[in-house]
């Protein structure tokens, strides 16, 4: 659903934490399901970013366009 969002463009916000932990593997869950982007230069790029340490986490936020 987060990527039909996306792809629609009701989105103008984004918020995403990363944790100190590594999981992955073929199998994993990505936090951004769908079709998805298959070329790095079509990616859907952030603008006033804002890096936080939240806890042991990080958190990134910013806007689309």
């Amino acid at each position: 659903m987060a990527f039909s969002a996306l792809q629609e463009g009701i989105v103008d916000k984004v918020v995403s934490f990363i944790a100190p932990k590594i999981v992955g593997g073929t199998e994993a869950l990505s936090p951004v399901g769908g079709k998805g982007i298959d070329r790095l230069k079509d990616a859907i790029f952030l603008n006033n970013l804002i890096v936080k340490k939240v806890g042991v986490d990080v958190m990134i936020q910013g806007y689309i366009h």
